[in-house]
């Protein structure tokens, strides 16, 4: 049986993600990041997903930009 990438995968269900948020309200642009959470965080990442660990988790969530058109309504 054939073992499709997990990032591929990750960074294809971030763009499923982004898909359907877009969908149901187009006033803005909803930017979707992928990540995929490893204890070895040497595995080469992509342009499309990060590779990152548990520990780095929220220091990657605030490098993130800020979404300036969501706001709370």
């Amino acid at each position: 049986m054939r073992i499709e990438n997990p990032l591929d995968r990750t960074a294809r269900d971030a763009e499923r993600v982004r898909r359907w948020l877009a969908h149901d309200d187009q006033d803005f642009v909803v930017r979707v990041y992928a990540a995929v959470i490893a204890p070895d965080v040497s595995l080469p990442r992509t342009p499309t997903c990060a590779v990152i660990s548990r520990d780095q988790l929220p220091a990657w969530l605030r490098s993130l930009p800020l979404q300036r058109s969501l706001t709370e309504g």
